[in-house]
């Protein structure tokens, strides 16, 4: 059998391990912790995850045949080759903690990663004697950060301190919506500095500059120009503000240990990211692969997970192997229930009658039809069109040029980190638009019932102008295949958004 190591047990790895089981190979898992299950069973707080289904989907996987090795940090790859491992998954997460530039003395200050997990491992009497605890951030981890420390002992006020705005936050709404409410319980019988009279547990536009005994200043920011990631830069202006504080929570982001992905061999692009391939997991390092946060920065269990179920389908491509077949298929749209999206449909009890037909009915169907970016577009700019042909997922999204102003707002909201704006495929009005901009996407060149098609393949790339017996007819055009598809759709079943065509 291939034999395979995956470094580090958390969901990455796991997922790797169970899916190279399952196609036949010897897996050997080696976690630096003394068990597995990474962020969702050392960090991820115990009310929001049940450590039983943690255990219960480990035992599935050793029942596998996975081997463990816990309390085995590994530091060369060399001694595990000579074990006979003829590839690696790493998937070490990203537990290095970025610092908090802090003036003064007088306040305790902690990385999240270890405020939640010395609250797992101890519970909230960890931290028993704090009274006033501040977090910095806007993720979700600075969201968990918030509800833990609601729970210490004798606790009597959480705030969240953020740099940007509220619509700028990173955390899912329901996340910050349950620690603003489980904080604000904290405060509504009181009056705290900085409040303004009122009770408040969120502080947008600030950032901590500085301790004093008991306290926190904080300086009052401003949003400025659009930076790399498409927000606002926040820039600080010359007002601060007090808050009661004697620890501070920093959940300000993480990064994965460089120096131990480059002693793997793994090398560090110009963003100061890890290289590997998006879609195989591959690195430059020969039978090495990275995933998970590790090669993302801290993202969600799901996004972890995908990037072990790719790596495991390349490690078993590379042994030449066969990857099992039954892959799911998201099935054909159902359209009557898509136009449900947005129905409150109450859940039964579960056991009733009726229970798991309810559930399914209560299902977004998101794996099948996420729309998220043409749901938050202010302006409609992004549609979807059931394109069939080429593609394994019928509903695909087509970007249209004259609607957008590049707010940025789909790509905020893009759960798979994608930037919907630039990175679909794009209608375009005419070649003039087409030329302005890098989309990849296409034009319908001329009036009457047979126009030609000015298309771009790849973003940034070159224009090729096609004879309308050329894209509607038989010739086979593989560059331009998907693109061309669409283009048909659009051209017979959704003429209407060609109104504005010259």
């Amino acid at each position: 059998k291939p034999r395979t190591a995956v470094i580090g047990a958390g969901p990455a790895g796991l997922a790797c391990a169970w899916h190279l089981a399952l196609a036949g190979h010897a897996v050997k898992v080696f976690e630096a912790g003394p068990e597995p299950g990474g962020v969702p069973a050392n960090v991820i707080p115990r009310f929001r995850i049940d450590r039983g289904e943690i255990a219960a989907d480990i035992a599935r996987i050793k029942a596998l045949g996975v081997e463990f090795a816990f309390g085995s940090p590994v530091d060369s790859l060399d001694a595990l080759r000579a074990q006979g491992f003829s590839s690696f998954f790493v998937g070490i997460g990203a537990d290095s903690a970025k610092d908090l530039s802090l003036a003064g003395s007088g306040v305790e200050v902690v990385d999240a990663l270890a405020f939640l997990g010395k609250i797992g491992a101890e519970g909230p009497e960890a931290f028993a004697g704090k009274r006033r605890v501040v977090v910095a951030g806007g993720g979700n981890t600075a969201c968990d950060a918030v509800r833990a420390a609601t729970r210490i002992p004798g606790i009597e006020s959480v705030s969240l301190s953020y740099r940007r705005t509220r619509r700028e936050m990173p955390a899912d709404l329901e996340e910050l919506e349950n620690a603003e409410a489980e904080a604000l319980a904290l405060k509504a019988g009181g009056k705290r500095a900085g409040d303004g009279g009122a009770a408040k547990a969120i502080y947008e536009l600030s950032l901590p500059e500085e301790a004093k005994p008991g306290a926190l200043v904080l300086r009052k920011m401003a949003l400025g120009e659009r930076d790399a990631s498409g927000r606002r830069s926040p820039e600080p202006t010359a007002e601060t503000f007090e808050l009661p504080c004697d620890l501070l929570v920093a959940a300000i982001g993480e990064a994965p240990d460089r120096a131990t992905l480059e002693s793997f061999g793994i090398a560090f692009g110009p963003d100061r990211k890890p290289i590997a391939d998006a879609a195989t997991m591959a690195t430059g390092a020969p039978g090495v692969y990275l995933g998970g946060d590790a090669r993302r920065g801290p993202a969600s269990i799901i996004a972890a997970e995908a990037d072990g179920r790719a790596a495991a389908r390349a490690i078993v491509a590379a042994s030449g192997g066969e990857f099992p077949q039954a892959d799911y298929r998201p099935p054909r749209i159902d359209y009557a229930k898509l136009a449900r999206r947005g129905e409150i449909i109450k859940p039964l009890a579960f056991g009733e009658p009726g229970f798991a037909a309810r559930e399914a009915e209560r299902c977004l169907a998101c794996d099948s039809a996420c729309l998220r970016c043409v749901e938050v577009c202010p302006n409609r700019a992004n549609t979807f069109i059931e394109a069939g042909g080429p593609f394994a997922q019928q509903a695909q999204i087509l970007h249209l040029d004259r609607l957008c102003n590049e707010c940025g707002n789909c790509g905020f909201f893009c759960p798979y980190e994608g930037e919907p704006y630039s990175g679909k495929i794009t209608l375009f009005d005419g070649a003039d638009d087409l030329a302005v901009s890098r989309n990849a996407g296409f034009a319908f060149i001329g009036k009457g019932a047979t126009p030609a098609l000015l298309a771009r393949a790849e973003i940034g790339g070159p224009a090729l102008e096609l004879d309308y017996a050329s894209w509607n007819g038989a010739a086979s055009l593989p560059r331009l295949e998907r693109l061309v598809a669409l283009a048909r759709a659009v051209f017979r079943d959704h003429r209407y958004l060609l109104e504005a065509t010259p």
